[in-house]
Formats: C-alpha cells, sequence, structure tokens
C-alpha cells in the first residue's frame, strides 16, 4: 500500500485496517514491522527510527507498553518494562559513559528502591523520587567510604552517618551534601568534636577533645576553637 506521502505498507490487513504482521516504512526512512491491531501498532514489534533510535518489543494500541528494549542514538541502552510510551515497572538503565541503573520507574523516572552504579567503582543503594536519589540511601565510595542516610536532590541533607576510608566517623545533620547542624565527628586518631556544623566545618558552640585528652568546649569558626 502506497500513500500520498511517500510511506509504504506491505503487509496483512483486515477491514481495510492493518492487523496481523507487517511493515510500515515512512518517507523519512523511519519503519516499524511487527503485529498491527485495528490499524496500530499492537504487539511485538521493531522500530527504528533511521538516526541511531531503535525500540524492540511490546506496543499496545500504537504505544510503547510491555517489556522492550530502546537503543538510543546517544548510546544508552534501557531493557525493561513499559506503560503508555514511557518507562515504567522494572528496568535496566546502561549509560553510554558506563554508568549503570537497576530497579523501578513511574511514568519515565527513577522511583522506588534501586541501584546505581557508576563507572568509577562508587554505588548507591536506596531510594528514588522523580528520577534523583530521594529518600534513605546508602552510598558507598570506591575508596571505602560510606554514607548512610537521607537524601535530598541526590546530595546528603538530613540525618546521617559517614565513615571515611581514613576510619574518621561522622554522625548528625546534613544540608546540601555537607554536614551542617548538630553532630559528633570522631577521629581515627581519637579526637573528638560534638556540637554544632556548618558548611562542613565545626561553625558554633561545641565540645573537642583532642587525642591527648584536652578539652575545649565554646564557639568554633571555620573549624577551630575562637574560645567561650
Amino acid at each position: 500500500m502506497y500513500y500520498y506521502n511517500g510511506d509504504v505498507y506491505e503487509g496483512e490487513w483486515s477491514s481495510d485496517m492493518r492487523d496481523g504482521q507487517g511493515t510500515y516504512t515512512f518517507s523519512s526512512g523511519a519503519y516499524y514491522k511487527g503485529e498491527w491491531k485495528k490499524d496500530m501498532k499492537d504487539g511485538k514489534g521493531i522500530f527504528d527510527w533511521g538516526d541511531g533510535n531503535r525500540y524492540e518489543g511490546e506496543w499496545k494500541e500504537n504505544q510503547k507498553s510491555g517489556n522492550g528494549t530502546f537503543n538510543y542514538a546517544t548510546g544508552d541502552k534501557y531493557t525493561g518494562e513499559w506503560r503508555n510510551d514511557k518507562q515504567h515497572g522494572r528496568g535496566i538503565y546502561v549509560f553510554e559513559d558506563g554508568n549503570v541503573y537497576e530497579g523501578p520507574y513511574v511514568e519515565g523516572l527513577r522511583t522506588g528502591e534501586g541501584i546505581f552504579k557508576f563507572k568509577n567503582g562508587d554505588k548507591y543503594l536506596g531510594n528514588f523520587e522523580d528520577g534523583d536519589q530521594n529518600g534513605h540511601g546508602v552510598f558507598t565510595w570506591s575508596n571505602g567510604s560510606v554514607y548512610v542516610g537521607e537524601w535530598k536532590n541526590n546530595r546528603q541533607h538530613g540525618k546521617g552517618k559517614f565513615t571515611s576510608s581514613n576510619g574518621d566517623v561522622y554522625e548528625g545533620g546534613w544540608v546540601d551534601g555537607q554536614m551542617e547542624g548538630e553532630g559528633v565527628l570522631r577521629q581515627a586518631d581519637g579526637a573528638k568534636y560534638k556540637g554544632q556544623f556548618k558548611a562542613g566545618q565545626k561553625e558554633g558552640r561545641g565540645i573537642q577533645e583532642d587525642k591527648e585528652g584536652k578539652r575545649y568546649e565554646g564557639i568554633f569558626k571555620a573549624g577551630e576553637f575562637v574560645g567561650r
């Protein structure tokens, strides 16, 4: 079947509608090859846009729905569940740069309990919302450092515990990826600080004991004790 706009359909028909197996080639060079039902892509099929984007999987009423694999022109690849033309359900997304996400999607966005593995060996295991690390999660760096706690927009935010690969441990408040609010810092050499933090440093009122047991109680600024 040849159309006035240059498109071509070759395949099965029923009641003057594309129905069964068939291939529809657009004048642009893009094509769909697979199952049809009542003039719509429905069942298993391949859609190739001709620009590097290609989907192979299940369709429902002209939309990607069910299980399928999308190879993106960017080099990214998604394999998993779809609904209404969007990733929906569980899937694996492999980025061109080597990063990998495995977990649930809702309406095209990472949402729920998933794992994100970075090419450099870092790993996040925890909750996602609207595509970002939001809620409770565990981030493990390739050097052995670990953060366990709350996240907001891919940054530590709320309450959390950070254990550094050098043995230092901080437990307390976080704001936008930095230690902030009330917290306790225990250093590997035995020193300890309990008090207020701001922008990743001791800032405000606190108590510090150095490794020799000397105690400082009062006001700290930019990480240094400034007096009572």
